[in-house]
């Protein structure tokens, strides 16, 4: 079969799967590797790429409707690679939900839903693959930033997909790592590690939305159109983690006798969270999200007002330098390179997603 017709056909089974409710098969991400694996050697063949045409989406770009026109083997092989990071993230995010909620939805995939019951008995299975995923995301949004992209600057068309700026790339692998890192504490809670360190972990994940967002403004006249969407997701997700962190720091802060300034924390936490709501306006599952942060904190201040009360007669102390780990954030996760055209594969991984 000629290769055209191969990478066509690897194509078309790469794209057939685009609702997060399909993903992720193993198949749909092999099918990446192989479509890759085509496109580079079309390349080295040198053959006449200019009669080569893709249109593409960008969701980042907040404008999925609208479809770019690119040329060449080149930029179709950056912008598939795009989308097989946003696959490896979507699989780790499936997986995430599934795993930390506690029940199954109805309309994930079987093998999702499995991996999410098995969860429940404390395995730590699926959140570690979850965190895997998030990480092999990662691996590729950086290579694509500090290597593909680069090569492909001042050669794409003016109405160019957001997906093939450096920038966004930088910021999609932190995205992914403060993700992964947000799992990396949720884990931790769950094995009662203690709460100092889980805070500090916890404002890891902040500082990797944080700077995330930071990225994004720095390189705002690189980018051009972002979806506003991503940007309100960013705010609400760093504000989210660095209130976990306050929320566990309150209960360290009890441990040592500072009941007052713990539950001082506890407020502050609250205070962070309501401004996330108002973010959120509109977005009713991440007002739910929020909405359980509100409760945890809320359950964790009153256990912490019952003690400063009754045990040590103290004062609620707010606004203090002593809202969050003195020894700073504790970023613990970290990107799995990608070696275009080395396999990634993984056994265990695949077992639990389903064929």
């Amino acid at each position: 079969m000629p290769l055209t017709t191969c990478a066509t056909i690897y194509r078309a089974t790469c794209l057939k799967q685009s609702t997060i409710a399909e993903f992720p098969t193993m198949e749909h991400l092999e099918s990446f590797e192989q479509y890759l694996s085509c496109i580079r050697q079309l390349i080295r063949k040198e053959v006449d790429d200019s009669k080569f045409k893709f249109s593409w989406s960008s969701p980042l770009s907040g404008r999925p409707a609208q479809l770019s026109k690119l040329s060449g083997l080149a930029q179709e092989h950056a912008m598939a690679a795009t989308s097989m990071a946003a696959a490896l993230r979507a699989a780790g995010c499936l997986l995430a939900e599934a795993a930390t909620t506690g029940s199954a939805a109805s309309d994930l995939p079987a093998a999702v839903r499995a991996a999410a019951e098995s969860s429940a008995s404390g395995s730590a299975g699926p959140l570690a693959d979850a965190a895997t995923f998030l990480r092999r995301a990662a691996g590729v949004f950086t290579w694509l930033a500090d290597d593909a992209l680069i090569r492909l600057m001042g050669k794409l068309p003016t109405d160019r997909p957001t997906e093939l700026v450096p920038a966004a790339s930088a910021c999609m692998a932190r995205i992914c790592l403060a993700e992964a890192q947000a799992l990396t504490a949720h884990r931790a809670g769950q094995r009662g590690t203690g709460a100092g360190i889980t805070s500090a972990v916890h404002l890891g994940a902040a500082t990797l939305f944080e700077d995330a967002i930071k990225g994004l403004k720095e390189k705002s006249a690189e980018l051009g159109t972002l979806s506003e969407r991503l940007r309100r997701y960013l705010a609400i997700s760093g504000g989210l983690q660095r209130a976990r962190a306050q929320r566990n720091w309150s209960l360290e802060l009890l441990a040592k006798g500072e009941a007052g300034q713990g539950e001082g924390v506890c407020m502050d936490a609250a205070a962070g969270v309501q401004q996330c709501m108002v973010v959120a306006e509109g977005e009713e599952t991440w007002k739910r999200v929020l909405a359980a942060e509100l409760d945890d904190i809320e359950a964790c201040r009153k256990r912490i007002e019952k003690e400063r009360i009754g045990v040590y007669y103290q004062s609620v102390v707010r606004k203090t330098n002593n809202s969050l780990p003195p020894g700073g954030p504790k970023v613990l996760v970290s990107a799995i390179p990608y070696v275009p055209g080395a396999c990634q594969s993984s056994p265990e991984v695949g077992q639990a997603l389903g064929p």
